[in-house]
């Protein structure tokens, strides 16, 4: 976005900005489009609306503006990749790519547009297509810290197509880092402010390895060379609250707004915190603004949103002076893991919103709960383990509206069995396809309901490999895999409350998810892994204790799949028992006085 001379458009434009800066995108859109009715030929308000009605989610409004803005300024480079960026956010990948090589013949000497071009080929699952961007970029500008950051993350892909082997993206994420950490030598540590965090090494996670060196390793690059960028942050004091002063408490996050993340840990952690002992300040990294954002900004004592550059964020939290940063996640917002990565807190925690160590020499505790903790829990973290009792967190029931299903239009059999298959696609690692395959072959007519990821590339390749793995066992994939589109939430849990289970992903199990399917009363096939990311659904059931529905070997996951789905009675049964006993998962405050007790408890003595 950018603003233009002073006419009378001007006042439109400034308050434009401002609601755009706000996350009121529908104002901001309003104010734009006045601008436009004074500036018809100025390809930069036309850009401005777009940028606004895009975040409004007004796809197609948002792409007619940035192509008039091309009309008038063909060498308007940003409108080019934010209209790919918009075509990419609609699904419509094939549209997205085609504007994006478009943009990369148009200014093949220009290094933003290959980045920005590999930012969206990763962010769409093109691994091959993004590292090749990339290396644009290096070609043309060799000192792009934030190309060789993405590039080694981008080692990592999403998901994986028939015959890829994980075990080898890994080691060649591994020699990435190695290379990258010495690239950035005292003479490039000050290029380093912007490119620290751009991506992180998130889908690490989904290998079912310890991760604990490896992401230390990152998390020491990441200290280092923000230290070097931002020397003035030395680690301050211990903690000195006046007595009776409340713990000044810094919630930092992106996802403020309808996401897992808040769902599973801060709406209810904050909202029935003692606001009398703890104060809650809200630093919102992203601009998505809804009614939960609302209910964030009306429970804390202040709330700061829409500041620009890393600089004014760690202004805000110092002029805020926490005794404790409490960090949700690290790894899935970039501003997030560029404020963790350095001391600007007595007291700095993560919770599992990413369930993995951060790695993070600059966090000092990982906020986990007892029941998804297996035993020497404490190994798997750089951080101290601190277990909350029970799941960990307050959970409300979410009572969307129902709907009823149209199996037919999903082109789903009404009469067969079906089981809900909800992960994300790079939940499901091949060494585990075996067990999907025989499933279907041991339940026959079984069908297996995936959904299409926002990038469904993603989709495509799990799709292939399955069809592959199915098709070479005699199996039917037509018949039995079913890829649906994405659902609202009242209509994702009127499935839930119309099949006969749901299957937890092996490795990375689903929290929210399996939380939604108990609250249907659909029975949850789960598998307890070896860390706490492929506990969250089996300590979930366990807390019911429903542990007939845990599996700890291949036989006993397939076992009960397989029983759900033939045998009607037992279904009945335990979905039964599933209704009886969910009540004990939902409102319950022990995990936020443990929270409670825990933050007076550090805030008082310091790291």
């Amino acid at each position: 976005m950018e603003s233009s001379a002073s006419d009378p458009a001007s006042e439109h434009e400034r308050r434009g900005f401002a609601f755009f800066s706000q996350g009121r995108f529908s104002d901001a859109a309003a104010e734009f489009a006045r601008v436009v009715e004074c500036r018809r030929d100025s390809a930069a308000a036309h850009g401005n609306l777009a940028a606004a009605l895009g975040q409004a989610g007004k796809g197609a409004e948002s792409l007619a503006c940035f192509d008039r803005a091309i009309d008038l300024d063909p060498s308007f480079v940003a409108a080019y990749l934010n209209a790919a960026n918009i075509e990419a956010r609609l699904g419509r990948s094939m549209q997205a790519i085609e504007r994006l090589q478009q943009a990369q013949a148009r200014f093949p000497q220009d290094p933003g547009v290959h980045f920005t071009a590999g930012e969206i080929y990763y962010a769409q699952g093109l691994r091959e297509e993004a590292r090749a961007a990339l290396l644009q970029v290096l070609a043309l500008e060799p000192q792009h810290a934030k190309a060789r950051w993405l590039r080694a993350v981008a080692a990592l892909p999403q998901a994986y197509g028939p015959g890829e082997d994980p075990a080898t993206f890994r080691l060649e994420f591994e020699a990435d880092l190695r290379a990258l950490d010495a690239w950035f030598d005292a003479s490039r540590a000050p290029l380093a402010a912007e490119a620290v965090g751009e991506r992180h090494p998130f889908y690490l996670a989904f290998m079912e390895e310890d991760n604990r060196a490896l992401l230390s390793d990152y998390g020491d690059l990441c200290a280092r060379l923000l230290a070097a960028s931002h020397p003035a942050h030395a680690p301050p004091p211990a903690a000195r609250r006046s007595p009776g002063r409340p713990v000044r408490l810094a919630v930092v996050s992106g996802f403020l707004h309808d996401q897992s993340v808040w769902t599973a840990l801060l709406r209810g952690w904050c909202a029935h915190l003692d606001r009398s002992r703890i104060e809650i300040h809200y630093l919102y990294t992203r601009t998505t603004n809804d009614a939960e954002t609302g209910i964030a900004r009306a429970q804390a004592a202040s709330f700061t949103m829409g500041l620009a550059g890393l600089d004014a964020w760690i202004a805000a939290l110092a002029t805020l002076d926490p005794d404790v940063i409490l960090y949700p996640e690290i790894g899935m917002d970039a501003t997030s893991a560029r404020l963790a990565a350095l001391r600007l807190a007595p007291v700095q925690v993560v919770a599992w919103g990413h369930p993995e160590t951060s790695g993070y020499p600059t966090i000092d505790y990982f906020l986990s709960a007892d029941a998804f903790e297996p035993p020497g829990a404490q190994a798997h973290y750089r951080e101290r383990l601190v277990r909350l009792p029970g799941i960990g967190c307050y959970y409300d029931d979410l009572v969307p509206d129902f709907t009823g299903v149209d199996w037919a239009s999903l082109g789903v059999d009404a009469l067969a069995p079906r089981l809900v298959c909800p992960g994300t696609p790079y939940k499901y690692m091949p060494q585990h396809d075996h067990l999907l395959v025989e499933i279907a072959r041991r339940a026959r007519d079984v069908q297996l309901l995936f959904f299409v990821d926002q990038a469904p590339a993603l989709s495509e390749r799990i799709h292939e490999r399955l069809a592959l793995a199915f098709s070479n066992t005699g199996l039917d994939a037509a018949r039995n895999l079913h890829f649906l589109p994405r659902q609202s939430r009242s209509r994702f849990f009127a499935i839930l409350r119309d099949c006969d289970a749901l299957l937890d992903t092996v490795g990375f199990s689903g929290f929210n998810t399996a939380m939604q399917a108990i609250e249907c009363d659909l029975p949850v096939v789960a598998w307890e892994g070896r860390f706490m990311r492929g506990r969250l659904a089996s300590g979930v059931l366990r807390v019911m204790g429903m542990d007939e529905l845990v599996a700890t070997s291949a036989e006993q996951y397939v076992d009960l799949a397989v029983r759900l789905a033939r045998d009607a009675t037992y279904r009945m049964q335990t979905s039964a028992r599933v209704a009886q006993r969910k009540h004990v998962l939902f409102r319950d405050l022990a995990p936020v006085r443990a929270l409670e007790r825990f933050l007076l408890d550090v805030a008082a003595r310091g790291a």
